[in-house]
């Protein structure tokens, strides 16, 4: 972080951060995600896919998460079947 020599941030760094801020929003919004619940994705505690509500979201949990494995059952590529389809 950029810092004048009074210790506040620079304009540029206030800058980028908005602009970080304003790419996560968009990234959320276009998959679906309600703006005002918008908080890092995290892998624990493990999810189901009755309590996943996207393909997009199984696919961020098959892809980033440890357990994620769990969520594609016949090993298709397709995670959560009922949400996803069945990877044909």
């Amino acid at each position: 972080m950029q810092q004048d020599r009074k210790g506040t941030r620079s304009r540029s760094a206030r800058l980028a951060s908005r602009m970080i801020a304003a790419a996560i929003l968009g990234v959320a919004s276009s998959a679906g995600m309600p703006l005002g619940e918008i908080h890092a994705q995290e892998c624990s505690p493990r999810k189901t896919c009755s309590k996943i509500h996207s393909c997009e979201e199984a696919r961020w949990y098959l892809e980033n998460c440890s357990w994620g494995g769990r969520l594609d059952r016949d090993n298709d590529g397709s995670p959560c079947e009922n949400l996803c389809g069945d990877g044909d």
